[in-house]
């Protein structure tokens, strides 16, 4: 996750959600809610290499 808490409060964060792909897809609803911009960014723990 990436915006500060000024952004959390208006939805308006980036999410970088590093899981198998069927995974992302069954939690994009749920993310798209939290932010705005989200990315799957590939296997477990390359969320955290990218940012």
């Amino acid at each position: 996750i990436s915006g500060g808490c000024h952004r959390a409060a208006t939805g308006n964060i980036a999410i970088f959600a590093g899981c198998d792909r069927p995974v992302f897809e069954r939690l994009l609803p749920v993310l798209t809610i939290l932010g705005r911009r989200v990315l799957h960014t590939g296997p477990l723990g390359t969320a955290s290499v990218l940012k």
